[in-house]
């Protein structure tokens, strides 16, 4: 993440436009404002795998990507994907509150 002072700024790749990007968009607004350790930025890919692996080449990736999971088998043997379960340990997240299958 880009430290801007007090705040770092968190950049969000996707591909959901119309309604499902102004959803996101309202969630990250409410994220944004309750707290004042991060911003969130949605970025909209229309071709977010072809833009990912040029991003994987030169190094700039975003932060967090919104995409179906399935996409996750192919990018996570190339190393382009970080796993949360040490971050998950250390803020001792209760993972059985969330849908099961999207924290799989």
């Amino acid at each position: 993440p880009a430290d801007t002072g007090d705040c770092q700024n968190l950049v969000v790749w996707g591909s959901w436009s119309g309604g499902n990007r102004e959803h996101f968009e309202t969630l990250l607004e409410e994220c944004n404002e309750s707290q004042t350790e991060y911003t969130a930025t949605y970025v909209l890919q229309q071709e977010m795998e072809k833009k990912l692996l040029t991003a994987l080449a030169g190094g700039d990736l975003p932060d967090a990507l919104i995409w179906d999971r399935f996409q996750t088998l192919l990018y996570a043997p190339k190393g382009a994907l970080e796993s949360f379960d040490d971050l998950i340990a250390k803020d001792s997240i209760d993972l059985s509150s969330f849908y099961e299958d999207s924290v799989r």
